[in-house]
């Protein structure tokens, strides 16, 4: 499976999993508000060798085991080069934190 056809999967998978976001084409990929915010949760990007799901305020999420890379102020992600690195439960697990902490922004 190509990068482009994973990323679309795992965009189906999140709009499946969270009805209560909007979908949106911004940045070269795809993001994700809660509905009625305008505050950008996070987003999928695919690249020349990977795929960026990324979360726009990272930095506040739990990962214990280290899955997700970024230095920034805020911003965090994991990166998906095959579709064996797709972790469902981990991905889940981080969009459901995001959208729970969207309010406290």
């Amino acid at each position: 499976m190509n990068l482009l056809d994973l990323a679309k999967e795992i965009v189906q998978l999140i709009q499946s999993e969270y009805p209560e976001l909007d979908v949106g084409e911004k940045y070269g990929g795809t993001v994700f508000t809660l509905k009625g915010s305008k505050q950008l949760l996070g987003g999928v990007f695919v690249y020349k060798k990977h795929i960026s799901i990324e979360f726009s305020f990272g930095y506040l999420l739990d990962d214990p085991d280290n899955k997700l890379q970024g230095s920034g102020k805020f911003r965090r992600h994991l990166i998906i080069h095959h579709q064996q690195e797709v972790d469902e439960a981990l991905i889940h697990k981080f969009f459901t934190e995001s959208v729970l902490l969207e309010p406290k922004h």
